[in-house]
């Protein structure tokens, strides 16, 4: 699957969500704390292996969740 260049092996499944609240006069710079960015990461059989959170104040993402995943798509650990 393609698009603009891209290959997803999963198409459908979210890469990036970008949470900013909706107030007049909000989320006007580039820096504003108040935006957030969520970044989801699969492995090749489609499975959810990482989700991070990142605002434009800090230089790296932290990471929120880590998901362990045996060799038959079974979820064997979250932390």
């Amino acid at each position: 699957y393609s698009v603009a260049g891209y290959n997803y092996t999963q198409p459908h499944a979210p890469r990036k969500i970008v949470d900013q609240p909706n107030l007049a006069g909000c989320c006007d710079s580039a820096n504003d704390p108040r935006v957030k960015t969520k970044g989801f990461e699969y492995d090749r059989n489609g499975n959810q292996t990482r989700i991070t959170s990142k605002i434009c104040t800090s230089p790296q993402a932290d990471v929120l969740r880590e998901n362990l995943w045996d060799e038959e798509n079974r979820l064997r650990a979250i932390d």
